[in-house]
């Protein structure tokens, strides 16, 4: 497609094409009518004038065009001042073509341009293929999560109950026979050990998968989380959530608490921080939450370096649920992580 508003350029542009074996499907003349005519047409490649007739130039029409339909635009233009170069590039445009027209560039710049493209939508199915096979491999994580916890509850749980109750059973009766010493002490001892082992339990298939975020739901498991880390290191807490009560799909509910659970991971391991504030917000279209602590802060190449798994991991997370977490600090000032989920 040819967007052109001056039709003897647009007509020996179109000579041109056709003479090297383009199809040229039509020429529009100005921006809002290649964004209508591209929606229904969808053409290999656009060549786009700047300056146009109207109120949208050609680089916001093909600002446009390449986001919502991924078509590569090559620029036609006489100008090449700095500003412009800038505003054409920062749209991600795939080349340009100078006027008056130099057959042999034309051709050399259609040519890159469409392989560069056909180079991207590989890329993208690939990153898709990718992020479908992360977000499956995360939900099969999940329910084995999950299952290992349900089942670690009712049958060891059960069972040390069990083991519990008759060693309270027996040393009552040790105690009443008038049994004392060594047997009354190692009665003492096995329900002791009983009372350690059924703790750790609940520990254990609370890690695998917290009761309370099935059951009270995402604002009340975030609360729990602070309070099992503030009683084991200490830190302090600010939970602030909007609306008080939050009703969120359960997979969109388990993505923000494990974002959540690395957020605070990483804090302990590293920032040296002595207080976490947390804020949860929901709209009609989207779910936010920010994590801000107040510890040593972290560098622009700590927040970029490919090594730092756990970073890669939320920034994973939230892409799988169609959202996107930043992250932000420096040295000295603490970190803040922000993630945001469409609903």
């Amino acid at each position: 497609m040819i967007v052109e508003d001056e039709i003897i350029i647009a007509d020996l542009l179109k000579h041109l094409l056709r003479r090297d074996g383009y199809e040229v499907m039509e020429i529009v003349s100005t921006g809002a009518e290649a964004i209508t005519r591209v929606s229904a047409d969808r053409p290999d490649l656009i060549l786009m004038d700047i300056l146009l007739i109207g109120d949208m130039d050609g680089i916001e029409a093909a600002q446009t065009i390449m986001e919502r339909f991924f078509i590569p635009v090559i620029y036609l233009t006489s100008h090449t001042d700095e500003e412009t170069i800038q505003r054409a590039v920062r749209t991600g445009s795939y080349g340009y073509i100078i006027k008056p027209f130099n057959e042999t560039t034309v051709h050399a710049t259609i040519e890159m341009a469409l392989s560069k493209h056909r180079l991207e939508r590989e890329l993208r199915r690939r990153n898709e293929e990718l992020q479908n096979l992360t977000a499956h491999m995360e939900t099969i994580r999940e329910e084995e999560r999950k299952k290992i916890s349900r089942d670690v509850h009712d049958y060891l749980g059960q069972a040390l109950t069990a083991l519990r109750i008759d060693s309270s059973w027996l040393a009552g009766h040790l105690a009443g026979a008038g049994a004392g010493g060594e047997l009354a002490a190692k009665a003492k001892s096995m329900i002791q050990l009983i009372d350690e082992t059924l703790e750790n339990v609940r520990d254990i298939c609370s890690e695998l998968r917290p009761g309370v975020l099935d059951h009270l739901g995402l604002g009340a498991a975030i609360e729990w989380q602070c309070g099992e880390v503030r009683r084991r290191t200490g830190i302090s807490f600010v939970f602030s959530s909007y609306p008080d009560e939050i009703s969120v799909d359960n997979g969109v509910a388990v993505t923000f608490f494990r974002i959540f659970q690395e957020i605070i991971t990483n804090t302990v391991r590293h920032a040296g921080a002595t207080e976490i504030a947390i804020n949860l917000v929901k709209t009609d279209s989207e779910l936010t939450m920010s994590v801000r602590d107040n510890g040593i802060g972290i560098s622009r190449e700590q927040i970029h370096d490919p090594r730092s798994i756990g970073l890669i991991g939320m920034r994973e997370r939230a892409r799988c649920a169609g959202g996107i977490l930043h992250i932000m600090g420096g040295k000295g000032t603490g970190t803040e992580v922000s993630v945001s989920i469409p609903l």
